[in-house]
């Protein structure tokens, strides 16, 4: 393996650091505001639900968000990031601007910048970086002045949560002293005249500290862990109130007088100021630490651990509970393990991963395939409908898509597109539907409607010579096309014979959003009354019902499923309906945040329904039952079959970004299934079809668990809340299971390693137990025996039958935090910074390297005999190369916001590649998963070239100079980067002549040609990696 990489993104980041309700988009609408990762995400309200408007990337982890008001009415975006940024974000003259401010780091600490708020009167930032540093920034004109601000201390302190006291430029924090438990609160006088912010009152509180509300008047909350203060602001005097509502992570201001709480169980709580303080158990859900309150009683619990959700707050309680689920946005962060079923040679990467926690805990199987991305110069943003004719042939030979309020033909051929032309066609006007029937074409504009045979010769048109014809909708069904006119009328037409033989026309009293049909029947729905109808082709009702939904009907689509017809239609707020048409029963799935656009398929003599928004699912039927799988493909905004030679039984996918050729079957392994299981998943392993995990549930009691090939239970062994679980591995038909027990006193053996025989039926049957001198923190197979990892020892084992015998052990000075196995080789990390090579055999642990400058290694990885890989805890990827007698690091990589907990070696083939490359999944809290792939010399040479490039065209856009990180520690490594492929994949989305330009800047660097082509397709295979 070459000892050049290249990271990207496989999966973003799920973890909602930070969000709020603004007014930021020209549109008009208010906005929530969400930070994922270093994407920003704008949604605009819509009545119950949230739909998504834009984003926003600024090249660094966001930490907070806050808001101010512009002159121009619209609030600008303040984002304060991991990497000392400050970037303000607003729209002007519907042109969206983004200005930074870098912020200078007085002190060395791992956490930092990660809490800040604007006083009620929009004239001051206050920022906070954990440990000792309040930096001020005053705000004028809507602007963030960044030459008038200035630092104040609080040396020693970590502050936990701060807020400006309501119309003063008084601040309070919550701090937590590191050498007791205690915490403090210290009330600071912002006077900015001065530059400096003065101590004007503290209170020492024993107590773990939680956050601050303000009550009415002079006075302040503090929710703690144990009970909440009240502190009167007139005479700086402290209340107790002895009452439990445990770890408050989430806080929100409903108005003056009343507060929404979430602790870190999901308890809700609505505390109620007035001649008494009520605080009511409103329910529970996933725990939220950012809640926003959006309308009436809508709020948004984000998580950065958790899925999030759009709660109702009910008046009256049903079934006990205040609250009612609106809307969920599934993420799966946090990620604890991982693992890699072993098919990824067949161009498929599978990953088992334990995601989420306590009550939203559970089993995550996400699975990608590779798509073929086609090179276009097409405006695929703008593209409203694409289609795929057969004409005099077996195979599609035409695509045709309506862009803006025009039409063209194009070709495939090799990946790329072709424009080509059709006479007859009408390309002046936009395109509502193509449809290829019994040797005729039949197209639909929004200004009449034509018919062609298969030589593209003009047969009929249906309005004949008619102007001021405005179709805005149409189907086809039974050789019949309808179309909607005058948004309130329908008309169906017989096409049977070449001809247009008008059957039908009916207005309604309102205007129709959408419309489909099914032998003689047609469904509608509609805008002002948003129900659906279902008439006959003589107009007679034969059913109608309300949606259920403030959302209207984007598409419909009656389709046969299994043994049952169902009439589905998509919402335009992401929601699916279907209706069963032999007794008309309604169900619904929530898909995503944006209108649904509807694609049958038929395969291999299964019909399924692609229903695409944001999200994407597959309905079909299993066993006459309906049933669902999530795809991670996402943003799809056209979609349409497609078959040829060189692409058969495939689909054109269309997203903001790509124009993609995939095949069915390759498509249903784009799936992202959550199996919750209320438990947080802690270590995943693997073996036959039988799923094995150690899990914690909310009481803290410990399990060891198995599941089957579809993760239904069908073992659970459970720990006492004082055994903490911590590793396990299968070797053969044995389960080896390595525990501590954190009560027994020092000096005793309080480490356990248990034997499980795993049985024909995948149970598991305890054959031994081993006690241990202390915690067992990994077990890793060496050939036929084990090492394991207790405390600073690495104990090697030999196997016998059902019993362990210790031949060796090597003692070192720290405790070992991670250990990886490569063939005889042994890499392990310990607490004191080094890294160290051992070799197993002949019955001996012997030592061959050691690296004594780690900075608190947290995951090792053997990527070869030659390479191994280390995460450490400043969010550090480096890969460390033995070379001759000494071991030293080569390369690297900072993930910035996030520490790589979990490394997975795999390997992808050389036929569906164009290579074979090895690669590493790598894992962390956040949710988001990222690929490390390994590169040749000089393709690193033309990558390196490129990013460079990049890195200055985007600056010149304005973007955040932290477009790729150097590593971070306390010792500085001369050691080359690996390739940032998020950065210099945006190079696929520039038009070919920026492309070409690029190119020869890369040329003129590496003093030899380099092409836009070859650029194209050495991304390109690796892309489509992740």
């Amino acid at each position: 393996m070459s000892k050049y990489s290249y990271i990207a993104t496989y999966m973003k980041s799920s973890a909602i650091s930070d969000a709020l309700i603004c007014s930021f988009h020209p549109s008009g609408k208010r906005n929530l505001i969400i930070s994922k990762g270093s994407i920003i995400e704008i949604f605009s309200l819509q009545d119950e639900t949230i739909e998504h408007v834009d984003e926003i990337e600024v090249f660094s982890y966001i930490r907070s968000l806050c808001k101010i008001k512009m002159p121009n009415g619209l609030d600008s975006i303040i984002a304060l990031t991991h990497s000392h940024m400050l970037f303000q974000i607003h729209y002007q003259d519907s042109l969206l601007k983004k200005f930074q401010t870098s912020i200078s780091k007085t002190n060395n600490h791992r956490d930092c910048l990660y809490i800040m708020r604007i006083n009620t009167q929009n004239t001051l930032i206050c920022i906070n970086d954990y440990y000792a540093d309040f930096r001020v920034f005053k705000v004028k004109n809507g602007k963030v002045a960044e030459k008038d601000g200035f630092v104040f201390h609080n040396e020693g302190l970590k502050v936990i949560d701060m807020e400006f006291i309501h119309n003063s430029n008084l601040i309070a924090a919550l701090t937590l002293c590191d050498t007791t438990v205690s915490c403090f609160l210290h009330i600071y006088d912002i006077r900015v005249q001065d530059q400096d912010g003065i101590l004007i009152s503290s209170f020492n509180i024993n107590e773990k500290p939680g956050c601050i509300i303000q009550s009415p008047g002079e006075n302040l909350m503090i929710f703690l862990e144990q009970s909440y203060r009240l502190i009167d602001l007139t005479n700086m005097s402290m209340i107790t109130y002895e009452q439990y509502y445990g770890n408050i992570i989430g806080k929100c201001e409903i108005d003056s007088t009343r507060y929404l709480l979430s602790n870190s169980l999901g308890n809700i709580y609505l505390v109620i100021f007035g001649p008494i303080i009520e605080i009511k158990l409103l329910g529970n859900t996933s725990p939220a630490n950012t809640i926003v309150h959006l309308d009436s009683s809508l709020f948004f619990f984000g998580s950065n651990s958790n899925t999030s959700r759009i709660i109702e707050i009910l008046q009256e309680p049903i079934d006990n509970s205040n609250i009612k689920e609106v809307q969920v946005f599934k993420g799966i962060s946090p990620v604890f393990d991982l693992n890699i079923e072993e098919n990824s040679e067949l161009g498929i990467i599978n990953i088992i991963a334990g995601s989420g926690m306590g009550l939203s805990g559970g089993i995550c199987k996400i699975t990608k395939a590779v798509p073929v991305v086609v090179e276009t110069q097409i405006d695929i943003l703008n593209i409203n409908g694409v289609w795929s004719l057969n004409v005099n042939s077996q195979y599609d030979t035409h695509i045709i898509i309506s862009i803006l309020e025009c039409t063209r033909v194009f070709m495939i051929e090799d990946c790329s597109i072709y424009k080509c032309e059709v006479p007859g066609l009408v390309i002046n006007c936009k395109t509502i539907l193509m449809k290829k029937f019994e040797g005729f074409i039949l197209q639909v504009t929004c200004d009449n409607m034509h018919l062609f045979d298969e030589n593209w010769q003009k047969l009929d048109v249906g309005f004949g010579e008619q102007e001021g014809i405005n179709i805005i909708l149409a189907c086809f069904f039974e050789n019949t096309v309808g179309v909607v006119t005058k948004t309130d009328t329908l008309i169906c037409f017989d096409v049977g014979k070449g001809k247009f033989v008008k059957e039908f026309e009916k207005v309604f009293n309102t205007e129709i959003s959408c419309v489909g049909g099914y032998k003689d029947l047609i469904a509608l729905t509609f805008w002002e009354e948003n129900t659906v109808q279902i008439i006959k082709k003589n107009g007679t009702l034969v059913f109608q019902d309300s949606l259920g939904f403030t959302a209207t009907g984007k598409s419909l689509k009656f389709i046969q499923l299994g043994r049952d017809m169902l009439l589905a239609i998509g919402l335009r707020d992401g929601h699916l309906l279907h209706y069963n048409m032999e007794n008309f029963k309604k169900s619904s799935l929530h898909i995503g945040c944006q209108a649904i656009n509807l694609e049958e398929i038929h395969y291999q003599k299964h019909t399924l329904l692609l229903a695409s928004c944001d999200k994407a699912i597959f309905l079909y039927s299993d066993k006459n039952k309906l049933a669902h799988s999530c795809l991670d493909f996402s943003n799809i905004t056209s979609a349409c079959i497609f078959n040829t030679q060189s692409y058969p039984d495939s689909m054109i996918l269309i997203t903001p970004k790509t124009f993609s050729i995939i095949s069915f079957e390759d498509l249903q392994k784009y799936s992202n299934t959550f199996i919750k299981k209320q438990l947080t998943i802690l270590k995943i392993n693997q073996s036959s079809r039988q799923t094995y995990v150690i899990a914690r549930d909310i009481s803290g009691k410990n399990y060891l668990k198995s599941y089957d090939d579809i993760f239904n239970e069908e073992q659970s062994l459970i720990f006492s809340e004082d055994e903490m679980l911590n590793c396990m591995t299968i070797i053969g038909k044995k389960l080896y299971l390595g525990s501590f027990i954190i009560n027994e006193i020092k000096e005793e053996k309080n480490g356990i390693i248990r034997i499980y025989n795993i049985q024909q039926d995948y149970k598991l049957e305890i054959c031994n137990e081993l006690k241990l001198e202390g915690p067992v923190k990994c077990i890793k197979q060496v050939f036929d025996d084990l090492v394991i990892a207790v405390r600073s020892e690495i104990l090697y084992f030999k196997m016998d039958e059902n019993r362990l015998q210790n031949v060796d052990v090597i003692k070192k000075l720290s405790t070992i935090v991670s250990m990886d196995v490569y063939n005889e080789y042994i890499g392990i990390c310990c607490e004191n910074y080094y890294l160290f090579i051992l070799n197993a055999h002949r019955n001996k642990l012997i030592q061959l390297y050691s690296y004594n400058s780690l900075d608190y290694a947290y995951a090792v990885k053997f990527l070869s005999e030659k390479l191994i890989l280390v995460s450490d805890l400043n969010c550090n990827l480096i890969l460390f190369e033995i070379s001759g007698p000494v071991i030293s690091p080569v390369s690297g990589f900072n993930m910035e916001k996030t520490v790589p907990s979990v490394l997975k070696v795999f390997k992808v083939s050389q036929e569906i590649y164009g290579g074979e490359r090895n690669g590493v999944i790598c894992a962390a809290g956040y949710g988001d998963i990222s690929i490390i792939i390994s590169i040749e010399n000089d393709e690193y040479l033309i990558l390196m070239a490129l990013q460079k490039v990049m890195k200055k065209e985007l600056l010149a856009e304005g973007l955040s100079e932290n477009l790729h990180k150097p590593i971070r520690r306390k010792n500085v490594l001369e050691i080359d980067e690996f390739v940032n492929g998020d950065l210099v994949e945006r190079f696929l989305n520039m038009n070919h002549d920026k492309q070409t330009v690029i190119a020869g800047k890369i040329s003129d660097d590496l003093q030899r040609s380099v092409n836009d082509e070859g650029l194209r397709n050495l991304l390109y295979s690796l892309h489509k990696i992740h």
